[in-house]
């Protein structure tokens, strides 16, 4: 897919007005005003921690919006998401998710996970005028009607006797959706943001209120009906006509709520990652599902990873198998596996088996070591923390320095250098450009004055003559000379290497090539 096909639908999903609205602001300062005013009169329903962690004035920036391309599908249409990380809502989210997720689960209806669901098919039997079909959600997420949601929550709340504060708190975490694209902002006017960690749960509250609405009366027979999220599992009493009339039923309760649905072929249905045989007596086989766009490809064993991290891939795949496959289709599915870790650069033996889960003892609650992961040097640290309780998390290095020097020196700073963040080049939606001059202006600003000295571990801190930002090189005098002659040298050799490969072109299509640039530079094609 091109950038340009990208952008395109991209930009098609945010022509909905129904859904998106777009303004010529930016709405993060006036967001983070609102939810902070809100946590501290709300601050009763939080405890001390909670509060302090909530309301603590925090860089924030705007939630912005990429696709990911559902290439299973016709035409690969984009699943829209909203990257809420760091946002102004996204702690507060975050919070009110935690209690509202024991509020859902509780229906008959319910399906955790693959496992969940091969349990619950092991003890069907389909008679023989039944029919296998799943039904899918169209756009779910961006489709709940907000209002009527928002009831529902309530009844919830009431029924558990939980704060109604909290009601207020989710209607100002979903009314303060937004996004940045392109450098233009959007107001998300109803629905809810996929990549919101209120999202999942507020979707999963509404499609319990509606299926109890949809499952109370109905044209058919609905034998059983399984949800995951916004994908149902169903087996219906009839054929063909009998699974429409349904359909044409369920996109009539609600005006916003549209279903697609997919019959079984060959008395086989795919649902989530388990595929579902009918057998003759009438019960159901259950093996591995792949889709068609499935490449088998997993981290490479030559990979640079923690041993532990390329053993994960082993251990998944085959626990997987061992999972989700009856007896009868084990044997074919370990044999793929196997396949699929040889071409990944595994050695696996003949018989893959199951990997127990080893017993868990009682632990110490320490603090967790932060290390890169360097092959025979930090694997044998942790291998030695290990032995006093001490978890090992190896990250990248860059990560590591960074996250340490934020939490040394922004204490010292803030203590320091009362600045406004607004006078920084960080704000939300600016450009390269103007943040840079935004930076020059606070640098220009404190120069004039006496700049306080920093220390860590009592060592001062002294200033640099050049540093990079946002990928431009500046000195202490704000001068860009350097950036500029790396731009130039830049140039030139991207210059030379066309002109390289100009010279071994033929010169027929070295004839037709300045014929085109000939015609483009016509006084006509200016006119």
């Amino acid at each position: 897919m091109s950038t340009e096909e990208y952008v395109q639908k991209i930009r098609c999903l945010l022509s909905d007005t129904n859904v998106y609205k777009p303004v010529s602001y930016n709405p993060t300062a006036r967001v983070t005003r609102r939810i902070r005013t809100l946590i501290h009169e709300n601050k009763d329903v939080f405890t001390e921690d909670e509060y302090n962690f909530l309301h603590k004035p925090k860089p924030v920036q705007p939630p912005k919006l990429y696709g990911l391309p559902k290439i299973h599908k016709r035409n690969i249409p984009l699943r829209p998401i909203v990257s809420q990380i760091d946002s102004p809502t996204y702690n507060l989210a975050k919070h009110v998710a935690g209690v509202l997720r024991p509020l859902v689960g509780k229906t008959p209806s319910f399906v955790k996970d693959s496992v969940h669901f091969r349990d619950i098919v092991k003890s069907i039997r389909l008679e023989p005028g039944d029919t296998m079909v799943s039904f899918d959600v169209e756009s779910l997420f961006t489709n709940v009607p907000l209002k009527d949601c928002i009831e529902v929550i309530k009844n919830k709340l009431c029924d558990h006797e939980l704060p109604k504060e909290y009601i207020v708190l989710i209607e100002h975490c979903l009314d303060g959706n937004y996004l940045l694209f392109r450098d233009q902002y959007y107001l998300q006017i109803d629905g809810v943001a996929m990549g919101s960690p209120l999202a999942p749960i507020i979707a999963n509250i509404w499609m319990e209120h509606f299926e109890d609405l949809a499952l109370a009366t109905g044209p058919c027979t609905v034998k059983l009906w399984k949800r995951y999220v916004d994908d149902v599992f169903c087996i219906i009493n009839g054929g063909q006509q009998e699974i429409e009339q349904y359909v044409n039923y369920l996109n009539s309760i609600h005006p916003k709520i549209k279903f697609t649905y997919e019959m079984e072929k060959n008395r086989c249905l795919a649902f989530l990652d388990v595929e579902i045989k009918v057998k003759e007596d009438g019960t159901l086989s259950h093996t591995v599902y792949r889709k068609p766009t499935h490449t088998d490809r997993y981290l490479h064993a030559s990979s640079h990873h923690h041993p532990r991290h390329l053993q994960s891939v082993i251990s998944s795949l085959t626990n997987r198998a061992h999972n989700l496959c009856d007896p009868e289709h084990l044997p074919k599915e370990l044999t793929h596996v196997q396949e699929v870790l040889r071409r990944n650069g595994y050695k696996v033996s003949r018989g893959l088996r199951r990997q127990k889960e080893k017993t868990r003892y009682p632990e110490v609650n320490r603090q967790a070591a932060f290390l890169p992961y360097i092959k025979g040097v930090t694997d044998k640290i942790g291998t030695e923390l290990r032995k006093y309780s001490i978890k090992t998390v190896y990250t990248p290095l860059r990560t590591i320095v960074g996250k340490i020097l934020e939490r040394l020196l922004q204490p010292e700073l803030l203590k320091k250098i009362k600045i406004d963040d607004a006078q920084f080049g960080f704000r939300a939606g600016l450009s390269t450009d103007a943040a840079i001059a935004s930076l020059k202006s606070t640098i220009n600003h404190y120069k004039s004055q006496v700049v306080p000295k920093v220390y860590l571990n009592g060592c001062e801190i002294g200033g640099v003559k050049q540093f990079r930002y946002l990928g431009h090189l500046l000195t202490d005098r704000l001068e860009d000379d350097a950036d500029i002659e790396r731009e130039r040298r830049a140039h030139a050799v991207r210059a030379n290497m066309i002109a390289r490969r100009f010279a071994n072109c033929s010169r027929d299509f070295k004839t037709t090539l300045l014929r085109r640039i000939a015609l483009a530079c016509t006084p006509a094609s200016f006119g």
